[in-house]
């Protein structure tokens, strides 16, 4: 598990206010059972895929596009899963409430924008960097 990649002393833990942000990889070299080959394309995968759903986030949020929020996050589901990305789970979900609620206190809404934001670019940057170890191996 990397604790903003655990394990790599090369990489500084990043924190959330409350709890520290955890990207866990186990299940993927469960899935991929040994076939190191395997893991580097669910990585590259995994990044293209982050890329995506973090702007179409953004921009369903800020369009205030239940439908477009709502597909998203079911697609990117099964990658937050697989990492055991609860932290970014979360906020897509408090994003979720905030999409309908006008009145919903406008810091609150981008605050939430800017975690979603920045904890995809955290899972993306954690995911590249565990992609990079696999590649030197």
């Amino acid at each position: 598990m990397y604790q903003a990649v655990r394990g790599n002393p090369n990489i500084k833990p990043r924190k959330t206010r409350k709890e520290p942000f955890f990207v866990d990889f186990s299940k993927v070299e469960k899935v991929a059972d040994g076939d190191n080959q395997f893991v580097t394309r669910l990585l590259k995968t995994a990044i293209q895929e982050l890329h995506k759903y973090r702007d179409i986030y953004l921009d369903a949020f800020r369009k205030k596009d239940e439908k477009l929020l709502k597909a998203m996050k079911h697609k990117v589901g099964p990658s937050l899963k697989l990492f055991d990305i609860a932290l970014l789970e979360k906020e897509i979900e408090k994003g979720e409430m905030l999409i309908n609620d006008s009145s919903a206190d406008p810091k609150v809404v981008k605050n939430n924008l800017l975690n979603v934001r920045n904890l995809f670019n955290t899972t993306i940057d954690l995911i590249q960097a565990r992609l990079n170890d696999e590649e030197v191996r």
